[in-house]
């Protein structure tokens, strides 16, 4: 059994398009994921939002659209079934009502969190186990264990560490370094 830490937005959950929803809507734009080839969203959006972008993470209602990546729960749930321990670590927003939709919204889905194997931290280096899959480079440099990073269009040109495609891909490869 391994202790698998798992990212939610972005890598779970897909934040990116819910987010540039809300924003498109406001400032009458057509962004997509696909646009945004780097962490720093305010340099695709237009001028008048800068980094005015980043307000909307702390927008009560973000999560109440967001969707699960495809295949997500189902992959987890086989992890599970292999015997892993998921826990769900994500950075939070500082905002604590902010915190409980999240971890709701993940209960809606299907995602089947707890809160013992949920945290919310904007330092992924204090987390100690054999696994992590982020979407930030950021999170991953100073992780021990295996480090995976999924893919999106922001961490595109990232070399450094083992990429995966999608959840089928990450089941793979969580079974064949347990075997």
């Amino acid at each position: 059994m391994a202790i698998l830490y798992i990212d939610v937005d972005d890598t779970s959950v897909d934040l990116l398009s819910e987010w540039l929803r809300l924003y498109n809507n406001d400032y009458e734009d057509s962004i997509t994921p696909a646009n945004i080839l780097s962490w720093d969203v305010h340099t695709y959006v237009r001028p008048e939002c800068g980094i005015k972008i980043y307000k909307y993470l702390k927008n009560i209602h973000l999560y109440d659209n967001i969707l699960p990546i495809k295949n997500s729960i189902e992959c987890i749930n086989q992890l599970r079934e292999d015997g892993h321990r998921i826990i769900f670590a994500t950075a939070s927003h500082r905002s604590r009502a902010m915190s409980y939709r999240k971890f709701d919204r993940m209960e809606e889905l299907g995602f089947r969190p707890e809160f013992k194997s949920y945290i919310e931290l904007q330092d992924k280096s204090l987390l100690c186990g054999d696994v992590l899959l982020d979407d930030g480079i950021h999170n991953l440099e100073n992780f021990e264990g295996h480090k995976f990073l999924f893919h999106q269009a922001h961490n595109k040109d990232c070399q450094l560490y083992h990429r995966i495609f999608d959840w089928n891909e990450f089941v793979a490869e969580i079974r064949r370094i347990c075997s």
